[in-house]
């Protein structure tokens, strides 16, 4: 039934397209519709070369220098605190303050949202089985903070 429908459809296209033509008459019209495209040649084998090597190496700089920037800021902010003095501790430094709210709402990993329960209720966190029988099995009162 399919391929019998397809041919009929098809012959439909062919008598309509006959019926247009011997309606509207185009036979008599010209068409002088022109295209000039330009003479393509080959490209060479060297030039070819020579253009994917200004190419990788313009992307190469541009990545670069974003890669470059991103880990300078980077390093700067780990090394140090908000008053511009060296942080004594990793805890300290800017990027630690500016990435522990990210880190609280980011994924499975519960390390982030275990290490700002620390700050914020003066808990410490212990290795598994080091619990003085908290809950949750990694956060203890301690009588000394860290």
């Amino acid at each position: 039934m399919s391929t019998v429908a397809h041919l009929f459809g098809i012959a439909l296209i062919f008598f309509g397209a006959l019926l247009v033509n011997r309606i509207a008459g185009y036979k008599a019209r010209r068409s002088f519709f022109l295209i000039e495209l330009p003479g393509y040649k080959l490209p060479s084998l060297k030039r070819a070369f020579l253009s994917m090597c200004a190419r990788g190496w313009a992307y190469i700089v541009k990545a670069a220098t974003i890669i470059l920037l991103c880990n300078t800021a980077v390093q700067l902010m780990q090394t140090f605190r908000w008053d511009l003095t060296v942080a004594a501790s990793a805890d300290q430094s800017i990027l630690a303050s500016v990435a522990a709210p990210l880190c609280t709402a980011a994924g499975p990993d519960r390390r982030g949202a275990l290490l700002a329960a620390r700050r914020r209720s003066g808990h410490r966190v212990h290795r598994e089985g080091e619990c003085c029988g908290h809950s949750s099995g990694l956060l203890c009162r301690a009588a000394k903070p860290d």
